[in-house]
């Protein structure tokens, strides 16, 4: 069999889409409750055969399981084609040129053939590397159902870490996904693959309210912002973050400091700071988004001015009541003339019709009419009366009802900002908590060094008072020798 045929079925079973099942990482060893399975993904030209593989990843999931409570269950990796196993030499380069003509150099080649030859295998080395890159990224698209139905397959509720180019195959894999069996978390690591070729998915994942998005970037990423740009035109998410707003269920996270220099191969020994990282940010913005506002603020201090203005209201309140109580009063005592006036009226008619209309009757008859007038007057004040008890009354419900709105108001504000208030006194109490730990663990250090130095220093002494009585000795003999 020649090597040109050896190379192309290596290539073809390398890039075969038979899907690999899931490889068992880490399994539960307690019964949180919490996600029952996290699954990983990993990225351009790593393996994922075997669990040794998978190590770094194993390690901070330990770490992460062993620091957050919400973390646990079993850990499995997906292996699928990445491009490592799609060539013998995998990522490194051949140097088909650079050896024949160093050979030949020793005789009579000059420099600049040397220098033609090294340039030539960078650039050959270069588009081998392009040329995996694009099998590999069509080859996450196409296990990109598989990985959809071993997700399906998982008991809910579960998480899914990806890194690199792993990040395009499973957002392509949720995509997929109904919305209840889409996972509670999609943790993207160095995510190798544009914002203008997956901004709609991710967009499309988030709207779900159960589940979050992290993105995690680092503005050194090496390969992301070398070769992902050269090979793309375009700037990846894993070295740039998300440039649109996703909504509060996307958490875009810069963990440019974490890392130092080589970073895309890095984020598998760090996700357990990773994660803590993202948790942070999302509580941060979530404190944000509960703390008053300008015009919250605004409104408050509007509440507050009036409820200095309610004891004026309630005295105006009080008044009307006045009014409206001498208002029925004078209705009762309207009503009752009334009555005085109609029952005079009455007596003065029988008192004056047997008298008639002469000098006698005439005054009966005039003062008769007078109380007549006195009797409709009264009736018409009580009518206005009635209307004013009506109007007062009506006017105390209406200012009681917004004294009622106005203290619930001010007991919501109150409420949130005593939550708010609860929330940062937690964090300055886990942060004083820390900052004591590690105080106490200088002081022991420096009084274990000190103790040490000591004991040094006591150990020094004793061994130098023999030499020194020696020297003693040898003076006071020679002394005695002198004399």
């Amino acid at each position: 069999m020649t090597v040109a045929r050896m190379l192309k079925r290596q290539m073809l079973r390398g890039y075969a889409t038979q899907c690999r099942r899931l490889v068992p990482l880490y399994k539960c060893v307690d019964a949180r409750p919490a996600a029952s399975h996290t699954v990983y993904l990993q990225g351009f030209l790593t393996h994922g055969s075997s669990a040794d593989d998978w190590e770094g990843w194993t390690d901070s999931h330990i770490r992460t399981v062993k620091a957050n409570q919400s973390w646990s269950g079993a850990a499995v990796g997906f292996a699928w084609q990445t491009g490592a196993e799609g060539d013998v030499l995998g990522r490194y380069p051949l140097p088909l040129a650079t050896l024949p003509v160093s050979a030949w150099y020793l005789t009579i080649a000059p420099t600049t053939t040397v220098v033609a030859a090294v340039a030539s295998d960078a650039v050959a080395s270069a588009l081998r590397l392009v040329r995996q890159f694009r099998l590999a990224e069509a080859s996450a698209c196409q296990h990109a159902a598989q990985l959809a139905e071993e997700l399906s397959a998982l008991p809910q509720p579960y998480r899914v870490v990806a890194h690199s180019l792993g990040c395009r195959l499973a957002v392509e894999a949720v995509s997929m996904l109904a919305v209840h069996e889409r996972p509670v978390e999609l943790h993207l690591c160095a995510a190798a693959m544009a914002e203008s070729v997956v901004g709609d998915k991710i967009r499309a994942i988030a709207q779900q309210e159960d589940s979050h998005i992290y993105n995690y970037f680092s503005r050194r990423d090496e390969v992301l912002r070398i070769a992902f740009r050269l090979t793309n035109g375009e700037d990846a998410i894993g070295s740039v973050g998300l440039s649109a707003d996703y909504g509060d269920s996307v958490t875009n996270a810069d963990v440019t400091r974490l890392f130092g220099v080589p970073t895309h191969n890095s984020y598998r020994h760090r996700f357990d700071a990773l994660q803590r990282t993202g948790l942070t940010l999302r509580e941060q913005r979530r404190l944000t988004q509960q703390q008053p506002s300008v015009q919250e603020q605004d409104e408050a201090a509007e509440e507050a001015a009036e409820a200095l203005r309610e004891p004026r209201a309630a005295m105006a309140a009080g008044g009307a009541a006045t009014e409206a109580e001498a208002a029925a009063a004078a209705t009762l005592g309207g009503a009752a003339a009334a009555g005085m006036g109609a029952r005079a009226s009455r007596l003065l008619e029988r008192v004056a019709l047997p008298f008639g209309v002469g000098s006698l009757g005439a005054p009966f008859l005039q003062l008769n009419a007078h109380a007549t007038r006195l009797a409709r007057l009264a009736a018409s004040r009580s009518g206005e009366a009635q209307s004013a008890v009506a109007a007062a009354a009506e006017r105390a419900s209406r200012m009681a009802v917004g004294a009622a709105v106005q203290a619930r108001r001010r007991g919501d504000a109150a409420w949130r900002a005593g939550a708010a208030a609860a929330q940062e006194g937690d964090i300055a109490a886990d942060a004083v908590a820390r900052s004591t730990a590690i105080a106490e663990a200088r002081s022991a250090a420096a009084s274990s060094t000190a103790s040490r130095r000591g004991d040094c220093d006591g150990a020094a002494s004793a061994s130098m008072r023999p030499l020194a009585l020696l020297a003693a000795s040898r003076r006071r003999w020679g002394a005695r020798l002198f004399a």
